[in-house]
């Protein structure tokens, strides 16, 4: 997996090859160029290229750049501010990454080609909200001393055995409204539970059971860099909303989502007082536990008003592509589509159909649109020697930035 290069790393690197004056790739759409740095400073990036070429990218224009660096690949994409004779001025670069997935460069917006895509699996359909997680309906493995055919009965155990862990407990259906509080979005989006305020021992309090189901730090940081213009600030949020619960004297809310497939039809609140126990892995893997058994429950009796259909093709917005992958929009009203799931891609040129399936590695969204990272899973060797060719204008070969053999190239992706 890519892993980010933190600033003081990259203000290293950056000055290696300014004063040893090293060569790197820079790529623009099928174009790519041998190029230096000349300085750097917080603002601008000044780079010269080796080209007599009249094609060089022009300002606002989109760049990718590749260093090989004591023996590994690193990867930053950044915008021209300005052109000028065989120079470049580059806006410093928001990240780095090190460890690159993708075997095959990214190439942003290809001209003349698009995606259109189906799920290859019939769908669920319900009116509830839909997060990025999947989890099917299952009866209980082991005992747990829940009644799971009564509804009725199961929720009396649920109150009586959550009191002895918190001050108040409910649970909260989305049958007849929507999220409306940051928590409640927080779950839905992300099909994950959600302590606030998060203990600092929140990590060592999940275990293998419900890590997957937990929001941890780390996922609140993904939400932020994937999800910029819906989840920027969302950790300076949850502090501000952490700070009203200390104002009603709350040492903790817990918001357990009930997940049905992939849409989260409700949740398990429980608010626990400052005079009461604090949270312990026990609570935790209890409301996990229990949220399974009573979406169990509600399936097996009738709840749900189930809609099973084979969606069509839908048209995408592409973003970027390389020779292994795609990074595509659909409208956030679509056909819901969970990680791993399988697709069937058509690749769409001026003149040719490509066919392949694909499997969805990365899910992210904004106000408008979700964002599908694709990994091409069965496209024929003529195929892909056609892709390549159209994306970078050559074609394959092994060259300086694939990292391994071919077989392993062809399985990267998102």
């Amino acid at each position: 997996m890519a892993q980010a290069v933190s600033r003081i790393e990259r203000e290293f690197i950056m000055k290696e090859f300014v004063e040893n004056e090293l060569s790197f790739e820079l790529n623009h759409g099928q174009l790519q160029y041998a190029a230096k740095f000349k300085g750097f400073n917080e603002k601008q990036l000044h780079v010269d290229i080796d080209s007599t070429s009249s094609q060089l990218p022009d300002a606002e224009d989109n760049v990718d750049i590749f260093l090989r660096f004591r023996g590994q690949i690193m990867t930053f994409r950044t915008q021209v501010l300005e052109r000028s004779n065989g120079s470049l001025t580059l806006a410093p670069p928001r990240s780095m990454y090190r460890d690159l997935t993708r075997a095959f460069r990214r190439v942003i917006a290809p001209s003349g080609v698009s995606i259109e895509f189906q799920l290859n699996e019939k769908v669920i359909t319900l009116n509830y909200p839909d997060s990025e997680r999947h989890e099917l309906p299952q009866a209980p493995k082991v005992n747990l001393g829940f009644d799971a055919s009564k509804i009725a009965n199961l929720l009396a155990s649920f109150r009586s055995k959550a009191a002895e862990y918190s001050s108040e407990n409910k649970v909260i259906m989305f049958r007849s409204r929507t999220p409306d509080s940051l928590p409640e979005k927080l779950i839905c989006d992300t099909g994950r539970m959600l302590v606030v305020p998060s203990p600092k021992n929140l990590g060592e309090l999940v275990s293998d059971n419900t890590r997957d189901r937990t929001l941890l730090e780390t996922d609140l940081q993904r939400l932020e860099s994937e999800s910029p213009s819906i989840y920027g600030d969302v950790r300076r949020q949850l502090t501000d909303y952490a700070g009203t619960l200390n104002g009603k004297s709350l040492l903790y809310e817990l918001y357990c989502p009930l997940l049905f497939h992939q849409y989260v039809v409700g949740y398990l609140y429980l608010m626990q007082g400052k005079s009461g126990k604090a949270l312990s892995k026990e609570v935790i893997e209890y409301v996990n536990e229990f949220a399974k058994v009573l979406v169990y429950s509600l399936n097996l009796n009738g709840y749900f008003e189930i809609r099973e259909e084979l969606p069509a093709y839908q048209d995408s917005e592409l973003v970027d592509m390389s020779a292994t992958g795609a990074l595509f929009t659909q409208a956030a009203a679509g056909t819901p589509i969970t990680l791993y799931s399988q697709l069937q891609l058509k690749i769409k040129f001026e003149s040719r159909v490509l066919e392949t399936r694909a499997r969805v590695m990365r899910k992210f969204k904004d106000r408008e649109r979700v964002y599908l990272g694709v990994r091409f899973t069965g496209l024929a060797d003529p195929d892909f020697q056609e892709l390549h060719k159209r994306l970078y204008g050559t074609p394959y070969e092994a060259d300086t930035f694939n990292t391994g053999s071919d077989e392993n190239d062809r399985q990267q992706g998102y």
